[in-house]
């Protein structure tokens, strides 16, 4: 059980939202874009905002149509719009400039300032513990590096937690490419085979006990690679891709049985969340608890309204951090509505998300969504 004293996420309180409110909104070193819409709407945010009721109603995004501007202006408008003035000119605070993976069109831009991330390690090194992955080990990432964020984090996370992490870069963009064009039609399936012919060089002859990997690499590891290779990994976290329960099971009790599975959801723009511990009422689903109070993440229905507990809807993300802002985004992802259960409940009392998945991909022969790529 995780002890009181050791907790960096918590419901986001008044004083929290008014601090954050307080930065974005000063006149003269808040945030260009957002100082704009506020504006625009002709509201005053430092004074009207007290609570998260308060900015869902005076300020968050009201219909899909303010939100594709929004996600336009993130690909097209210099980050610095985005981000406050009084960060930008802390100088003992350094910005992590990141783009996402670029799978809903071009990439979109956001920001990780020093402070916030040693906030995203503090409460990874919680979930990490509560799965009772290892410190002082080696780790292996199998993931995107370059402009996204999740690399450089999985790094500083094995670092933070007294280990190594040995990197392969996976380039989703081309995947995507490859599998879009008919003259690229084998470049997929070989570049698949690259990444685990570069795993398989390090599995041997490196001490690896964590792996980072996609669930649609795990899924397909056996294709590739021989899995006695992965006999001293005690841990794996995942990411990037959807996995379902069967999937899950697949993986935890045929693929890798007697190591820990830990899933963790986000982007490069909105942050991260790590997954519960199993709950006895959803064996095998795989169910995520947002990071409040740095994202509060709320399943809505089309009207944005909320959905009733075990109801599918879309995942309306807010990021309260000093550095970034959002005010209620519609990620691609559609998801369950979980009412905390089990041994975690109290100390992460707010809402959960299950069973995440994005409906852009298509459909198999059953009518259930398959997640195409590797991330």
């Amino acid at each position: 059980m995780l002890k009181q004293d050791k907790r960096t996420l918590y419901r986001p309180n008044n004083n929290y939202i008014q601090n954050i409110m307080d930065i974005h909104f000063d006149p003269k070193f808040g945030t260009p874009y957002w100082l704009e819409r506020e504006k625009r709407l002709g509201v005053n945010v430092r004074n009207m905002v007290k609570d998260l009721e308060d900015f869902r109603h005076f300020f968050s995004f009201k219909s899909l149509e303010e939100q594709i501007v929004y996600e336009k202006d993130l690909r097209k408008i210099p980050l610095e719009n985005f981000i406050p003035l009084k960060i930008r000119e802390d100088k003992t605070r350094k910005i992590w400039y990141s783009q996402t993976g670029g799978t809903t069109g071009l990439p979109k831009h956001g920001c990780w300032d020093s402070e916030y991330w040693k906030r995203v390690l503090d409460f990874s090194n919680e979930f990490l513990d509560l799965h009772q992955v290892p410190y002082n080990t080696n780790w292996l990432f199998m993931g995107p590096m370059g402009p996204h964020t999740t690399g450089r984090l999985v790094v500083d996370i094995a670092e933070n937690r007294g280990g190594g992490c040995f990197t392969i870069d996976l380039d989703p963009r081309f995947v995507k490419i490859a599998q879009k064009e008919k003259d690229l039609a084998n470049a997929s399936e070989r570049y698949i085979q690259h990444i685990w012919q570069q795993a398989e060089t390090i599995l041997k002859y490196q001490n690896i006990e964590v792996l980072f990997a996609t669930s649609r690499l795990l899924e397909m590891a056996s294709e590739y690679i021989d899995l006695n290779l992965f006999k001293n990994i005690k841990a794996i976290v995942h990411a990037g891709t959807s996995l379902n329960a069967q999937t899950n099971q697949l993986i935890r009790e045929e693929l890798f049985p007697n190591v820990r599975l830990i899933g963790m959801y986000g982007t490069s723009t909105t942050g991260i969340s790590y997954q519960s511990t199993d709950l006895p009422s959803r064996p095998y689903e795989v169910v995520y608890i947002p990071s409040n109070p740095f994202i509060h993440i709320e399943i809505v229905d089309e009207k944005g309204k909320l959905v009733n507990y075990g109801e599918l809807g879309n995942l309306s993300t807010y990021r309260f951090t000093e550095d970034y802002l959002i005010p209620g985004f519609w990620e691609r992802d559609k998801g369950i509505r979980i009412a905390p259960e089990g041994q975690l409940a109290d100390h992460y009392s707010w809402d959960w998300i299950g069973s995440v998945y994005s409906p852009m991909f298509s459909k198999n022969e059953e009518g259930d969504f398959e997640v195409e790529g590797v991330y």
